[in-house]
């Protein structure tokens, strides 16, 4: 069974942290005591993008992920699933995971995201929207992008 078949499964069966830890240790080469805010996490395709992120965060480049980062714009406050940030150039991408049950049921919800990335952008400069089926499909691509634009953001701060 492919590894994100197998985790998939687990978090949708709502198995503990430590045995989706375990599992994921059979698949991966990675250490998972680096992946300490998997709790943090509210949903499955959150807990999925950020062990995806993780993977590529634990390269050579100083990355942060926060999960469930609160930010408060215009005297209100709002919760952004995670917040990427490129610890070198001080770089902070937004990246919001949208489930299908609450983000693309109707266009009411979908006008009330499009304004929340309007506004989360004045603050991030980007916000990065990405859908549950993008990330239960292609979960490493989703990530990958993430950093691609981080990395697009570096190359224009050099030269510009």
């Amino acid at each position: 069974m492919e590894f994100y078949e197998a985790f998939k499964e687990l978090v949708n069966k709502n198995i503990t942290e430590d045995k989706t830890k375990e599992v994921f240790n059979c698949y991966m080469d990675v250490k998972l005591s680096e992946i300490n805010d998997l709790s943090r996490c509210e949903s499955p395709i959150e807990k999925i993008l950020y062990i995806s992120m993780k993977t590529f965060e634990l390269g050579e480049d100083p990355f942060e992920i926060l999960p469930q980062y609160t930010i408060e714009i215009s005297n209100k406050n709002y919760r952004i699933d995670f917040v990427v940030c490129d610890c070198k150039s001080g770089i902070e991408i937004a990246v919001e995971c949208d489930g299908h049950e609450y983000h693309e049921k109707d266009k009411k919800q979908a006008k009330k995201d499009k304004k929340r990335d309007r506004l989360l952008q004045k603050d991030f400069g980007a916000v990065m929207r990405f859908s549950g089926s993008e990330i239960y499909k292609k979960p490493h691509q989703c990530a990958d992008e993430i950093f691609e634009l981080i990395c697009v953001k570096n190359k224009r701060m050099k030269s510009g």
